[in-house]
C-alpha cells in the first residue's frame, strides 16, 4: 500500500510540475496574442478535453509529461501551408524574436520561480529537520556502544574542542583518521568522558569514518526574510552545481593526451542520475516524510528547469540558441540546419537517458 501511494504522489508531483511548466508557456503565449491550439497535460488518447475559445484543453491518458501546441511553423507544414510563416497572424514566427524567447523561456523561470517557492515553504512553513549533538540512536556492536555512550547522551566535546553541531561533530570523527577520540559527554546532567576508536565503512568507492550514532532531530523555522533570502541561495547553489557539472562532463568529452585521459578518468559519471534514481529518491522522500518529499520536489523543479535551458534543439534551450543566432544573422535559420540539429539533440538526450539508467542500475547492483 506505502508502495501504491508513493506512485500515486510520484506521478501526480511530476505531472504538476510538468503542467505548471507548460502552463508559463501558455499564458505567455496568450498575452503576446499567440494562437494556442492546444493545452495538453499527458500523453496518447484524452481522458478529457474541452475546447475554450481557440484552445483545447486536455488530460492524456499517459501521465508521463505534457506539452502546448501554438500555431507555429511545424504545424502550418502539417496544414500544408507552404509560405513564410511569419505572415500568419497569431502564429508564433509572426512574433518579434525577444518575444518568443520569452514565450519558450517562460516554463523553465516558471520552474525555477516553483523550486524557489517550495524552498520558501520548507524554511517558512514547515521548517527544516536540523540535527543536534545529542544521541537518538547507538548502533548495537558499534564504536560508541562498545564506548559506553547511550541514547540521550550530549556530546559536548572532543578531545577538548567544543562541539559547534552535529556537522561539526561528523567532520571531527571524519577527521580523525581511526585515533582514539576522548569525547566530553553530558548524561543526567553529569559530565562524563569516554573515549572511543572511531571505525571504517566503504560505500562504493567512498570509506568513511564512523563511531555509530544518530542525532535527535529538531524542526527549525525561518522568518520571512530568512526565508525569502535561504531559498534563493539554494536555487542558485542548486543551479551553479548543474553547471559545473556540465561544463566538466562537456571538457571530459574533449580532453585529448596520456595526462588528460587520465583526468577523465574522474569524470562525474557517478553523478549522473536516471529515471531509476530519481524514483528511487522520491520514494524515499516519501517514505521520510512531507519534508523531504517536498524538498525533492523543489530539487527536481530546479532540475528540470534548468535542463530545459540547455542549447539543445528542439528543447527550449535549443530553440533560444537559435533564435539568437537569427537576431546575430538578421534571418531565419534554415529549417534543414533545424531538423538536423533536432536529430543531434535527441540522440544526445537518449545517451544522456541511457547513460543515467546504466548509472542507477550500477549503483543498484553495488
Amino acid at each position: 500500500m506505502e508502495l501504491f501511494l508513493a506512485v500515486v504522489a510520484i506521478v501526480f508531483t511530476f505531472c504538476f510540475i510538468i503542467a505548471f511548466h507548460e502552463f508559463a508557456h501558455l499564458v505567455c503565449a496568450k498575452i503576446f496574442d499567440v494562437k494556442v491550439l492546444k493545452y495538453s497535460i499527458g500523453f496518447g488518447r484524452a481522458l478529457f478535453s474541452k475546447n475554450i475559445g481557440e484552445t483545447e484543453y486536455a488530460i492524456g491518458w499517459i501521465p508521463l509529461g505534457g506539452y502546448v501546441k501554438p500555431l507555429s511553423e511545424d504545424e502550418l507544414l502539417q496544414s500544408g501551408y507552404q509560405g513564410d510563416p511569419r505572415d500568419v497572424a497569431g502564429s508564433l514566427e509572426s512574433k518579434s524574436r525577444w518575444k518568443q524567447m520569452i514565450i519558450i523561456a517562460a516554463g523553465s523561470i516558471a520552474n525555477l520561480l516553483l523550486g524557489t517557492l517550495l524552498f520558501f515553504s520548507l524554511h517558512y512553513f514547515l521548517g527544516f529537520k536540523e540535527p543536534t549533538y545529542k544521541v537518538s540512536k547507538v548502533l548495537q556492536d558499534s564504536p560508541a556502544a562498545v564506548a559506553g555512550v547511550l541514547v540521550g547522551d550530549e556530546i559536548r566535546s572532543v578531545n577538548g574542542k567544543a562541539v559547534g553541531g552535529w556537522e561539526d561533530l561528523t567532520k571531527k570523527i571524519k577527521d580523525s583518521q581511526g585515533e582514539i577520540l576522548s569525547l566530553e559527554i553530558l548524561r543526567n546532567k553529569k559530565t562524563l568522558f569516554v573515549k572511543v576508536r572511531p571505525g571504517l565503512k566503504e560505500f562504493g568507492n567512498i570509506k568513511l569514518r564512523y563511531i555509530g550514532i544518530e542525532p535527535v532531530y529538531i524542526i527549525k523555522r525561518s522568518g520571512f526574510t530568512e526565508s525569502v533570502r535561504e531559498s534563493v541561495k539554494l536555487t542558485t547553489l542548486l543551479t551553479v552545481l548543474q553547471v559545473k557539472f556540465f561544463w566538466q562532463l562537456a571538457k571530459n568529452l574533449v580532453v585529448r593526451g596520456k595526462g588528460d585521459r587520465e583526468k577523465s578518468r574522474q569524470r562525474p559519471s557517478e553523478e549522473v542520475m536516471g529515471p531509476i534514481g530519481i524514483f528511487q529518491l522520491l520514494y524515499l522522500a516519501f517514505k521520510d516524510g512531507i519534508r523531504s518529499f517536498v524538498l525533492m520536489a523543489a530539487v527536481l523543479n530546479i532540475g528540470i528547469g534548468f535542463m530545459n535551458l540547455l542549447p539543445i534543439y528542439p528543447i527550449d534551450g535549443g530553440r533560444i540558441f537559435f533564435l539568437m543566432i537569427e537576431m546575430v544573422l538578421r534571418r531565419p535559420v534554415s529549417r534543414r540546419v533545424k531538423m538536423s540539429a533536432q536529430t543531434f539533440g535527441i540522440a544526445i538526450f537518449l545517451l544522456l537517458m541511457f547513460w543515467g539508467t546504466m548509472s542507477d542500475l550500477s549503483r543498484m547492483a553495488r
